[in-house]
């Protein structure tokens, strides 16, 4: 039922439309691979530079999608749809900076993106949904690469300056489709889209070993807090 992670990351590499995604095939890396870690050299052999450990564990639960203070910040109800559309943007986040790293870069992209099929199939399960299992992950599966393909397109250098506040309203903060938020929600989309950008060039400066081993924070909310308050 997963599909190639590259699919995910070839429209961050250039991303001009919502329905411009490409469909690409492979063998599946399968979940326990991912948890296994590899072997260490023998004794007998000349030693090798090993690649970072990889903890995706760490690396991929307790981010602040899961966390209060993301939705008190940023006026959001705790639904399933704004954690899975918070957990989208992050996956977007960290797949972004892992384009830097070139081909090691995309293999564990893939590894990353099957961890959070894992992650949403669970999320769905533990939501009751049970029977249409399988339909709910296609669905959600469509929801991700139009969400990523968006904000790579809000952050091209010819994007205009408001793409990347419109494209926040319209995949997390919008329930009935609205075009455009109204001033009292205007001013929590903004510092959305500030705490977007801050994130990404703070990701784009992250080394790789951080990266892989789960080893970094996304920046704390509270100044967004402040921030969004002053713009009352």
């Amino acid at each position: 039922m997963l599909q190639r992670w590259s699919r995910a990351f070839s429209p961050l590499c250039k991303a001009r439309s919502l329905n411009a995604v490409s469909a690409a095939t492979g063998t599946r890396h399968s979940y326990a691979r991912v948890a296994t870690a590899p072997e260490p050299p023998a004794e007998d052999k000349p030693s090798t530079p090993q690649p970072p450990p990889v903890n995706l564990d760490k690396m991929f639960w307790s981010k602040p999608f899961d966390k209060p203070p993301i939705y008190e910040v940023f006026n959001l109800e705790k639904t399933f749809k704004t954690t899975f559309t918070l957990l989208v943007l992050h996956m977007w986040l960290c797949l972004r900076r892992l384009k830097q790293e070139g081909k090691e870069g995309a293999e564990f992209g893939q590894y990353l993106y099957e961890i959070y099929n894992h992650d949403v199939e669970l999320r769905v399960s533990k939501a009751g949904v049970n029977l249409l299992l399988t339909k709910w992950m296609k669905e959600l599966e469509k929801m991700f690469y139009g969400n990523i393909v968006a904000y790579d397109t809000a952050m091209l250098p010819e994007a205009k300056s408001g793409d990347l506040a419109y494209v926040l309203w319209r995949n997390i903060f919008s329930d009935d489709g609205s075009s455009m938020p109204d001033a009292s929600a205007s001013q929590f989309v903004n510092a959305m889209a500030r705490y977007t950008r801050r994130e990404v060039s703070c990701m784009t400066l992250t080394d790789k070993e951080a990266l892989y081993s789960g080893n970094f924070m996304f920046t704390p909310l509270k100044h967004e807090s402040k921030s969004a308050k002053a713009h009352k």
